[in-house]
């Protein structure tokens, strides 16, 4: 068994099931996941191509779908409502796969979570540092005197400086992670899509009459 640390994994779940197949191809076939550690679990085994599919669902259920069983999907992992499934088959002969709705809208919520976190350090950085200022000026800028108890201090600001970068390090992971995720057609059901520049082409070509009876259908 070989356990691997992985603290950030959810950020870009299209990596981490990149990493997983990866790892699969190597021996390491996955087995299950601490979401709390954040730590992975691998069976050491023949190496085989292996694709995952990496879902958010609260209303979880023990089995998949039949429409993804027949498509070749099978239950890797369970953690929590993360759900890691894995196919055999090649990555093109995959017509449908797990929904990655569900992790869209956990992502969003940890998002809003982020936002008055950081906000919460900044103001308290600026008035930590406010504060310094002010007290180095009114003693005339005279030299700072040795203590122990500055540790404390160097402490503090370093944790309120690293809060505020993993901060801004998620929004802007998860963010992009969310966008990555709002471009992919994956389903249970194979989608047919128009994408929007070519709506807007078939919408010039055919006119107002056009426009409307592409509306109809949208």
């Amino acid at each position: 068994m070989k356990k691997v640390y992985r603290p950030f994994w959810s950020y870009d779940v299209q990596k981490t099931e990149t990493w997983l197949s990866d790892m699969a191809e190597q021996g390491l076939v996955f087995d299950r996941l601490n979401r709390w550690t954040r730590c992975f679990y691998f069976q050491e085994g023949k190496p085989k191509k292996q694709v995952y599919r990496i879902a958010y669902d609260k209303m979880k259920t023990s089995v998949l779908p039949k429409t993804l069983q027949d498509e070749g999907w099978e239950k890797a992992a369970t953690a929590g409502n993360w759900e890691f499934s894995s196919n055999e088959q090649p990555q093109s002969a995959i017509k449908t796969s797990p929904i990655r709705d569900g992790i869209i809208k956990h992502n969003r919520m940890i998002t809003f979570l982020f936002f008055p976190m950081v906000f919460y350090f900044m103001v308290i950085l600026l008035n930590f540092t406010v504060s310094m200022m002010s007290s180095w000026l009114q003693d005339g800028g005279s030299n700072i005197v040795e203590s122990p108890m500055w540790i404390v201090t160097y402490l503090f600001f370093a944790l309120v400086l690293g809060a505020i970068v993993l901060g801004i390090y998620s929004i802007a992971k998860i963010t992009g992670t969310n966008k990555e995720l709002d471009g992919t057609t994956d389903g249970f059901w194979p989608v047919d899509e128009i994408d929007q520049q070519s709506e807007k082409e078939l919408k010039k070509a055919l006119g107002d009459e056009g426009e409307i009876q592409l509306d109809v259908f949208t």
